[in-house]
């Protein structure tokens, strides 16, 4: 469960110990510190979704919306058809459904990373490149990509920019996964395989991606990509399933709901029940069931000590 701190309280230093209390029998939840205590709520923030994605320079404008991609110079606006002549629906037939992957900005070129869902089953992903300097901009087909993208929102943000290169993180049909990047010296796109198996992906930053992997023994392996480097180190390996925990460094996970693990330091927590998380500037609050608590704890991030307990009375 996502939550968030909604405010802070700031108390006397001298009317507290050097203790750590938490109270989380009412709303919102109440983490006391030596010097002052924060509130925290249990409710799930709202999923925002985005409604365009725009890029500007002077009077020149490229924006992607739901129905696609228009771009602006002056007074004259255009909205531009993205599909290929092979995908050019029949007459009468439906036009391919399109989403956008992702779209960073380098210079004065936006690029774009185009999905076009030709049926249920299969996806084709395009690389553009909408330059900004001059004139109407006009998309321009860089690259089609043997694969696809982790993108599964209409509007993702799986595209990164790199060394002042485009790139993603990208499957093949085959199952190997690795880097795909379009080098603007040699025109063309590449790819480097970095795996097989993946699952999922964690951006910490754009050249820096944590991955989980699925090997073929049943185990899921946690590993740390450069991006830039094309290079993959391999942190931890286990049979449960892991999930970031929201909000924390990106050191902290959950294996099957149950045990906290920091990849850094190597620390367990097992925990009595799947819990709600939350991070506070004291450490992480976890406390079970979610929705109703009778327990709670306070952990320090890196080594998961208990530095406060709560049960309902």
């Amino acid at each position: 469960m996502i939550v968030h701190a909604i405010g802070l309280l700031v108390l006397a230093t001298l009317a507290q110990d050097a203790g750590y209390r938490i109270d989380l029998g009412s709303r919102p939840f109440r983490v006391e510190g030596p010097a002052f205590c924060v509130l925290v709520s249990p409710q799930r923030p709202q999923p925002s979704s985005r409604d365009e994605v725009a890029f500007r320079q002077g009077d020149r404008f490229c924006v992607w919306r739901r129905d696609g991609l228009h771009t602006r110079a002056g007074h004259q606006v255009r909205h531009w058809q993205l599909e290929s002549e092979d995908e050019r629906p029949h007459l009468g037939a439906a036009r391919p459904a399109v989403s956008l992957a992702g779209a960073r900005r380098i210079g004065d070129s936006v690029y774009l990373l185009v999905r076009t869902h030709t049926g249920e089953e299969r996806r084709v992903e395009r690389l553009y490149e909408v330059g900004l300097s001059g004139g109407l901009p006009r998309p321009k087909l860089l690259a089609q990509f043997d694969g696809s993208s982790l993108a599964q929102e209409p509007m993702d943000d799986r595209l990164v920019a790199v060394g002042g290169r485009p790139m993603w993180v990208a499957r093949r049909a085959g199952g190997a996964w690795g880097v795909a990047t379009w080098e603007p010296n040699l025109r063309q796109l590449t790819f480097q395989q970095l795996g097989e198996g993946l699952q999922s992906v964690f951006p910490v930053s754009d050249r820096i991606q944590l991955f989980v992997e699925r090997t073929p023994y049943g185990t899921n392996l946690l590993g740390r990509a450069d991006l830039l480097l094309g290079k993959r180190r391999d942190l931890l390996e286990t049979r449960g399933r892991l999930t970031p925990v929201p909000g924390a460094e990106a050191t902290l996970w959950l294996e099957e709901g149950r045990v906290l693990r920091n990849s850094a330091t190597g620390a367990l927590a097992p925990l009595p029940a799947e819990p709600g998380l939350a991070v506070t500037p004291f450490g992480l609050l976890a406390w079970w069931p979610p929705a109703e608590p009778t327990r709670g704890r306070l952990l320090d991030p890196e080594t998961l000590a208990v530095l406060a307990e709560w049960r309902r009375p």
